[in-house]
């Protein structure tokens, strides 16, 4: 399937600047199949006349003589449910601690950017992003943004389809003890990916992506886990002890 995603961000300068105007950067972004995007584009386009509501739409633009304009859009973003989704990602400058992106705020830039695609990529997708222009110090900056990207989706794909790739129960933080009907760890060598477990109406499993990520220092502690177990995992998601 195509994706397409259309990303933004507010205050850039909180990384790169000495005196940033705001606290917190902000990088948010709109997903929608690309099969849906004339559709939505007409229907947005026909609220605009309707509502004589001309210009950037923002929320600082948003006025008592305006009102039921943003209320309509609101109520059309959430009429398309899991087909228009919405991301993003506050970074707190009083948090930021730019050493660990080699003291380059433009770097961190980017990588914060990439923590917020990546979590909702696809497998076997296709996804266009579109970005507002920017001129970066590094001219190579995206490329290899794109190339951790890649590595990331292929150590992903050799993870979960790896036949010696081992199973461990996830680790509940509210009861604190490990379940293996919440979370469950897919590890090949270092590299980790969770998922989230669940049945289906026909009673069999599914699974779905949470994160992944190259372990560290981690990795021994969650290869101390318990072993996962599908029996298990059903049974208990079955409601039988």
């Amino acid at each position: 399937m195509k994706f397409e995603v259309y990303c933004d961000e507010a205050n850039p300068d909180v990384l790169t600047s000495a005196n940033p105007r705001a606290r917190h950067l902000m990088i948010g972004s709109l997903w929608l199949p690309e099969e849906l995007r004339n559709e939505i584009k007409s229907r947005v386009g026909a609220l605009l006349e309707r509502r004589q509501a001309w210009g950037e739409i923002k929320w600082s633009k948003v006025s008592p003589n305006r009102r039921d304009f943003y209320v309509e859009l609101i109520d059309l973003f959430f009429a398309y449910g899991d087909n228009l989704r919405f991301r993003c990602i506050a970074v707190d400058r009083t948090q930021l601690n730019l050493a660990l992106h080699d003291n380059d705020g433009e770097l961190g830039f980017y990588k914060f950017y990439y923590q917020l695609l990546h979590h909702w990529i696809l497998d076997f997708n296709a996804h266009r992003i579109f970005c507002d222009v920017k001129s970066n110090r590094d001219p190579k900056r995206l490329s290899s943004r794109q190339f951790v990207h890649s590595a990331s989706i292929g150590s992903r794909r050799r993870t979960l389809e790896h036949p010696t790739a081992a199973l461990f129960e996830g680790w509940d933080k509210t009861s604190r003890q490990y379940d293996a009907t919440r979370r469950l760890a897919v590890v090949y060598e270092d590299f980790v990916v969770v998922v989230a477990m669940g049945l289906k109406q026909d009673g069999s499993l599914k699974a779905n992506f949470v994160t992944c990520y190259q372990a560290d220092n981690s990795i021994a502690k969650i290869r101390s886990s318990p072993v996962w177990s599908r029996a298990a995992c059903l049974r208990l998601l079955a409601g039988s002890p």
